[in-house]
């Protein structure tokens, strides 16, 4: 069954609208690439929930954004900037942490599926915490993070001009 919304038909490809913010179709699928899926098993279960989780991650990033642009403009609260700031960050954190387990349980069930070995995934991820500086420091973030401390023990608002 198909439905129409705003004359694109689904199932469609979606993407996140810069102007709007929100998940929006993109354009229907073609003919071709409905085969496509029809013949590729638990495609839609697979892609639907990483989709949401990166848009999730998305809007997580945003509120970032904005949190430091009112910071630079004079945050007032409620609630005080510290706990805003730890709140944004975790909320982050676990999202950006949740795309990653979910990428590596997706790697590991088509690996069982075709009878493969599934310890490439986490060689893979010791391979980017060795080589990638980003990744390495968001490995160890989400680890302090989790582990140890609150994101934003102490929060110190300055006003500079250049670095």
């Amino acid at each position: 069954m198909q439905y129409t919304i705003d004359n694109i038909e689904l199932p469609a490809l979606f993407g996140i609208n810069p102007a709007t913010d929100r998940m929006e179709p993109i354009r229907p699928i073609t003919a071709s690439e409905v085969s496509q899926i029809k013949d590729a098993r638990n495609l839609f279960s697979v892609v639907s929930p990483i989709m949401a989780m990166f848009a999730i991650l998305h809007w997580n990033y945003e509120d970032i954004k904005k949190f430091t642009e009112e910071l630079s403009k004079g945050y007032k609260g409620p609630p005080p900037a510290p706990l805003t700031a730890n709140r944004l960050f975790l909320n982050y954190i676990a999202s950006a942490d949740a795309l990653l387990d979910h990428f590596g349980t997706i790697y590991k069930r088509q690996c069982r599926l075709n009878k493969m070995p599934d310890s490439g995934f986490n060689e893979y991820r010791g391979h980017l915490e060795d080589t990638d500086d980003d990744f390495e420091f968001f490995i160890h973030f989400r680890n302090h993070v989790i582990h140890a401390a609150l994101p934003v023990d102490n929060l110190k608002i300055t006003n500079t001009v250049g670095t």
